[in-house]
């Protein structure tokens, strides 16, 4: 028993030792140093926007020089743009990977000669130095519990979502029916088939639609999931557009208001979908974050702010931002904060 006490002070003595000597590091650092920066972009406005309005803000505030890289909506073009950028000319490299697989050898390559934060998609497959995003099972959870407070007595719902290829498309999807179904998930479980119906608590998930992130193949599922369940109580759309494009379908089919629609991200047709009554809620990230913490990140690494010693950087970690609900009583709130972040936003 004493030498197990004897052990945990020590734990603790150099627990203290390694955060006293990597506050000693950052205090000693050459700030002077403006380190040059390549952003590479990715997503749909305003997500885009959002992000790259928040990196120029980290840019100004950390004294970094940013070059930011703008592909087309093609995925296959940001991973040549991305195998283009050559690592002695940029201390280092923020990207959005619109092709995770595909794109996990390309920039563990460039893990290797420069430093490297990924930001809202994931990659696991690769290496790299840090990531910026969401927790996307709390944020499918977070739906969860909304269309929980939409339909308190439950019902037949149908979800929609981008694409099952993706981490975060596959972790909000296993969220959302975790806690309908009142469970956690275990880290390594199987998920929940997605080709199947589901019955979660008093909640029947009819379907999951997938469009390939193409907002009228969206649309054109919405249609079908009315047609397929015309008993249904509640849309939840998993991706920025999903939720306008059910609010088209649903004006189309004049049932505006009869189905609850829970949406995510904070594209302007939703936030007027819940100012009208017609969204009951979103889940909206934060990618002004995104933006800003990636470039914090990377400005502070180069200037060796943070000492491998000290852990924080010995493995690739994730910083996680969290998720916000977005309902009809904080709406005004949420708008202002988006304002604020536009005006201050500098050029």
């Amino acid at each position: 028993m004493i030498k197990n006490k004897w052990f945990w002070v020590s734990v603790c003595l150099a627990v203290v030792f390694a955060i006293f000597y990597n506050r000693r590091e950052l205090v000693s650092q050459d700030t002077s140093k403006v380190p040059r920066i390549a952003f590479v972009l990715g997503g749909s406005e305003p997500f885009r926007e959002q992000v790259a309005s928040g990196a120029r803000e980290a840019a100004k505030q950390y004294n970094a020089d940013i070059e930011f890289i703008v592909p087309e909506e093609e995925a296959s073009y940001q991973t040549e743009l991305l195998a283009r950028i050559d690592p002695t000319e940029f201390e280092g490299v923020a990207i959005s990977p619109l092709e995770p697989q595909a794109q996990a050898r390309t920039i563990s390559a460039l893990s290797t000669r420069t430093k490297v934060v990924t930001y809202d998609n994931e990659v696991p497959e690769a290496v790299f130095h840090r990531h910026v995003g969401t927790n996307n099972y709390v944020a499918g959870t977070l739906c969860g519990q909304l269309i929980k407070e939409a339909l308190p007595d439950g019902g037949k719902i149908a979800l929609f979502v981008g694409t099952n290829d993706r981490l975060n498309a596959q972790h909000r999807r296993q969220g959302l029916v975790d806690a309908l179904k009142g469970t956690r998930r275990t880290p390594g479980a199987d998920l929940d088939p997605i080709d199947q119906t589901i019955e979660a608590g008093n909640f029947t998930i009819v379907a999951t639609y997938i469009d390939n992130m193409i907002p009228a193949v969206a649309k054109e599922n919405a249609v079908s999931a009315l047609k397929e369940h015309p008993d249904l109580d509640g849309m939840i759309g998993l991706y920025g557009y999903n939720g306008p494009m059910c609010l088209e379908v649903l004006d189309e089919a004049k049932k505006l208001g009869e189905i609850a629609v829970i949406a995510f991200d904070d594209q302007e047709p939703t936030l007027a979908g819940i100012e009208a009554g017609n969204i009951f809620a979103t889940v909206a990230q934060n990618p002004n974050q995104y933006g800003y913490e990636a470039v914090r990140v990377l400005a502070d690494m180069s200037r060796n702010k943070y000492a491998a010693g000290a852990g924080l950087y010995a493995v690739p970690s994730t910083l996680y931002i969290p998720c916000t609900a977005v309902k009809a009583e904080n709406l005004s709130e949420y708008r202002s904060k988006l304002d604020k972040q536009r005006t201050e936003s500098p050029e």
